[in-house]
């Protein structure tokens, strides 16, 4: 089923914080060594639910990361714009329509949602009045050149926008290192 519209997205934010709690929790379970016993007892919501196959627990975990970190890159890096995307249309001249969609619910360019959308893209940078009326006006963007300080915010926002995928990529990688080192360790 195609999506036609931002309402059939599903919340970015959510599947954000899914997908890095997942992969926190397989990367601490993977680091901290986690064993469950043969037959473990948990209490949740008042209820002991006995779990009889504790084995389990990984592969769940790894399935779920993975599908976590699949998810949120599609929806978040494939289908929606992310902030290196649009940096990189607004430095090819272009105004993302698609980002500020997202933002504001339409596609109508003024001055001040082009210098809303500079403003939130490139941090700690002026535009002068004659760069945002050009903008809006011929549908061009011309930026000046880009302060090094803005680069850096710019590079640890897209750090922090992919962490969802990296973070559960990472915590699979460690779980799979030390289960190989485990085995290694085990046959000598």
């Amino acid at each position: 089923m195609p999506i036609e519209s931002t309402s059939d997205m599903p919340d970015i934010a959510r599947l954000r914080r899914f997908a890095l709690s997942i992969g926190l929790v397989l990367f601490f379970y993977s680091i901290a060594g986690v064993k469950l016993k043969t037959s473990a007892d948990i209490r949740l919501l008042g209820f002991t639910f006995e779990v009889l196959r504790p084995n389990l627990l990984p592969v769940v975990l790894i399935l779920t990361s993975a599908y976590a970190a699949a998810r949120y890159w599609y929806y978040g890096m494939v289908v929606s714009s992310s902030p290196h995307q649009t940096r990189k249309e607004m430095l090819a001249g272009t105004i993302p329509t698609r980002t500020l969609l997202e933002l504001s619910g339409n596609t109508g360019i003024s001055v001040g949602q082009i210098h809303l959308l500079l403003k939130r893209f490139y941090p700690r940078m002026d535009f002068n009045s004659d760069v945002l009326s050009q903008a809006a006006s011929q549908l061009r963007l011309a930026l000046p050149p880009i302060k090094f300080w803005t680069k850096l915010l710019n590079g640890l926002e897209n750090l922090d926008y992919t962490a969802p995928v990296w973070i559960n990529a990472l915590a699979i990688a460690a779980y799979f290192t030390l289960l190989v080192l485990n085995c290694a360790g085990g046959a000598k």
